[in-house]
């Protein structure tokens, strides 16, 4: 069996020594580097931190550069930036209008989580994050909310009145769901019909653009035919008109003549070219000139 003295003995012992030291000494130096580093953290622009305590909420931390306790608190994030909740394309919301035709309806809603505190540690305490808020109230809720607010308008006038359609969904969505969260906006992006009814409406509309056409012709021709009646109203007036002014100048020329005989031989006086006519009737006067003597 092998010997040592005590020499190698000591020196053995002082190896070994040294080696822990430089063992200890390489761990105090990770541990002080790992406490360094995981005794402080940021939170981003669109998050909020909640601080936790041996496992229990003790506060929420606003964007920026914070320190916590090292193996005592940990963090855990919440996404508090606008986000948005889609049912279109395959996914699209199967409903009923108020006349019971089947339609397909492509909707947003557009969401976000309340940043104060209180919001925050509540969606976290009750939900873990946002999604879990939308899996178990956001989804549920708004999914009926559409639904009802669409079946009270029939196929026509949910699309005649889109407007006051999209604005009476927002309100009854923000209505259903309540929360830690706030509704950014609600949108009723596209309505599809069956496409036996979008060929009936096709239809119909040709039909009613047939029958306003016929409408239009028929205002045109009554308006043709008072335009017709007024000009022949005044034509008839017109020749009224004339009739009884050439009437009053004949009755005026007959009073005339009978009130002054010798006006007819003046105006044919007044007309005569000097010249005696080649022919005479027998025994009749020399026309136009009646002599006086004294």
């Amino acid at each position: 069996m092998a010997r040592y003295d005590e020499s190698e003995l000591a020196e053995a012992k002082k190896t070994i020594g040294a080696f822990w030291g430089i063992a200890w000494k390489g761990l105090i130096v990770l541990v002080g580097v790992y406490l360094f580093f995981s005794g402080w953290y940021t939170v981003g622009a669109g998050e909020r931190a909640i601080v936790l305590s041996w496992g229990a909420v003790s506060g929420v931390s606003e964007p920026g550069l914070h320190f916590k306790v090292p193996f005592v608190q940990t963090i855990e994030r919440v996404d508090v930036r606008t986000a948005s909740y889609e049912w279109a394309g395959k996914s699209a919301m199967a409903t009923y209008s108020h006349d019971q035709q089947p339609a397909h309806l492509d909707v947003k809603v557009t969401y976000r989580v309340l940043p104060d505190e209180k919001s925050v540690i509540q969606l976290y305490s009750e939900y873990k994050d946002r999604d879990g808020f939308g899996s178990a109230v956001l989804i549920p809720q708004a999914y009926k909310a559409v639904k009802t607010a669409f079946s009270q308008y029939t196929a026509v006038t949910a699309i005649q009145n889109r407007a006051k359609l999209n604005v009476d969904t927002e309100a009854m969505v923000r209505e259903s769901v309540k929360g830690p969260i706030e509704i950014v906006a609600v949108q009723i992006q596209n309505i599809d019909y069956s496409d036996e009814y979008e060929q009936a409406v096709g239809r119909q509309m040709k039909a009613l653009v047939a029958v306003q056409e016929k409408t239009n012709q028929l205002e045109q021709a009554k308006k043709d035919a008072e335009i017709k009646v007024v000009q022949a109203t005044a034509e008839a007036q017109r020749v009224t008109l004339a009739g009884e002014a050439q009437a009053s100048a004949i009755n005026a020329r007959g009073k005339a003549l009978r009130d002054n005989p010798e006006l007819v031989a003046l105006t044919a006086a007044e007309k005569w070219d000097g010249h005696l006519p080649t022919t005479m009737i027998p025994g009749g006067a020399t026309p136009f000139i009646n002599v006086n003597k004294q």
